[in-house]
């Protein structure tokens, strides 16, 4: 699932089924509680009227209510009398008409970002204590799965992105494609002669002074132009790949350069020198 407001109503329906009257899932934005699902299966027509009042008032998280306590230490609450307790605000306590009410913290990557609330209607038994664990381990699960399907909507995201990207590259492609169709045959661009092709110009052993480097260390610098390895230069040569670098360090050395790529560069330019 992808669509957190869906699992939000699911939670509700959810937890009902765990003995509750009613469910609520609300989120936090800047410090508020919105409410997101209210449900109760014993009384649809009333939850439909109270879930569309808490759907259109929201609350500040003062440090009296316990939903800031739950939030800022991010533990389970039992509130024990909601009317004459700060548990919830007043107005809220009054639409619902709750007596007592058990509330959770819904947390993903170690940040709060909504509260399970769960109630019992009269003549029925109050919320205790096991209720509110019940609410607490129902809220870590919802937790994961919110996680999961938060990640799923960015990966379908992000996967809708790509594939416009690609349609994108492919339309720019084709574009060009049909562009160079399109070209006369007599234009400037067709008439001029082709480039002439890049030659890779190795010069002679004998370039290199007599003096500077001994035979087996100009094999291995001809080899290092040609791009092999200490690994391929040792099997061509037949030694070890510890004689190898010792012959590198030495060219290194003698031609005063800091690194292979400009010791065959100044290979290069003593072949080209007259």
């Amino acid at each position: 699932m992808t669509d957190t407001h869906r699992l939000a109503e699911l939670a509700t329906h959810a937890l009902c089924s765990l003995g509750f009257d009613r469910a609520m899932v609300s989120r936090l934005e800047e410090g508020r509680c919105v409410v997101e699902r209210f449900h109760s299966p014993l009384d649809p027509d009333r939850a439909v009227a109270v879930g569309q009042i808490l759907s259109s008032h929201e609350w500040r998280l003062t440090p009296r209510l316990a939903s800031a306590e739950v939030i800022r230490r991010k533990v389970p609450y039992l509130v024990t009398d909601a009317r004459r307790r700060l548990g919830a605000p007043h107005w809220l306590a009054v639409a619902t008409g709750t007596r007592a009410y058990v509330t959770a913290p819904v947390v993903c990557q170690g940040r709060v970002v909504g509260v399970l609330h769960a109630d019992r209607l009269a003549p029925g038994p109050e919320v205790d204590e096991l209720d509110r664990d019940v609410l607490a381990l129902f809220a870590e699960h919802f937790a994961c799965l919110a996680e999961l399907a938060e990640t799923r909507s960015r990966l379908e995201r992000l996967q809708r992105r790509v594939h416009g990207l690609s349609r994108t590259l492919a339309e720019s492609v084709e574009a060009c494609m049909a562009h160079e169709r399109e070209l006369p045959l007599g234009s400037a661009d067709a008439d001029a002669p082709p480039p002439a092709p890049l030659r890779l110009v190795v010069p002679p052993v004998a370039s290199v002074s007599v003096g500077a480097l001994t035979p087996r260390e100009l094999d291995v610098l001809r080899l290092l132009a040609g791009g092999d390895t200490n690994a391929k230069i040792a099997r061509r040569l037949v030694i070890s790949e510890g004689t190898v670098k010792s012959h590198v360090k030495s060219i290194l050395r003698k031609l005063g350069a800091a690194n292979r790529a400009e010791a065959v560069s100044r290979w290069f330019q003593e072949a080209a020198s007259p």
